[in-house]
């Protein structure tokens, strides 16, 4: 459950700034990257999320729980912030028993549409 009308979100600061610009940097990263420093760099963003301020002490909790579980590389809240679900970076099917593991199904499509 959240509610951002409780939270100082919505009032800015610096470290919004500076976090995005962190975050945009590990995107240009990981596009490149090995999938041991893909999951370094999801868990760099969780933490910097925590430092935002968008996480909760129990996604917090269980972030931190999965990403010192053998052969997770890497773990991070994701969705719209104080809740929302953890992206898992595993090294194989077999890591998490009995959750069920999503594949990717390629990189994202970029479509230009010109009307004439």
């Amino acid at each position: 459950h959240r509610e951002l009308s409780s939270t100082t979100y919505s009032e800015g600061n610096e470290y919004q700034e500076i976090h995005v610009a962190e975050e945009n940097e590990r995107v240009r990263k990981a596009i490149a990257a090995s999938p041991q420093e893909l999951g370094q760099l999801l868990n760099q963003s969780h933490t910097s999320l925590r430092s935002l301020g968008v996480s909760l002490t129990e996604m917090d909790a269980q972030v931190e729980a999965l990403q010192s579980t053998e052969g997770v590389l890497g773990a991070r809240m994701m969705g719209g912030g104080f809740g929302g679900m953890i992206l898992v970076l595993v090294e194989n099917s077999e890591v998490l028993p009995g959750v069920d593991v999503v594949v990717s199904s390629g990189p994202a499509l970029l479509e230009e549409i010109l009307e004439s």
